[in-house]
């Protein structure tokens, strides 16, 4: 009996740490597919609710897209603005 709990305890560790280890793998090699993946950046942004909590995400607005073209062509090559709306296309 206690070889069977003891084996039990090995195999459920050993996958648990095997589970972490892909996890983490996954983790930082996210995005690594790009040529330049070391040089993509996200905009995000913050904003503040009437009880004065921070909350951020990656919801900008579009002019955005326009300025970092036009004041920051140094810093960006390529700006690329996307939207979730089905069948809208920023050119």
């Amino acid at each position: 009996m206690f070889s069977v709990i003891n084996i039990l305890g090995l195999a459920t560790g050993m996958a648990v740490a095997m589970l972490i280890g892909l996890w983490i793998w996954d983790e930082i090699s996210f995005n690594n597919y790009h040529v330049n993946h070391r040089e993509l950046a996200q905009i995000m942004s913050t904003s503040y609710s009437e009880k004065n909590e921070a909350g951020t995400g990656s919801a900008v607005a579009m002019p955005l897209g326009d300025e970092l073209r036009e004041k920051y062509a140094a810093d960006f090559k390529y700006v690329s603005m996307a939207s979730a709306l089905k069948g809208f296309q920023i050119k």
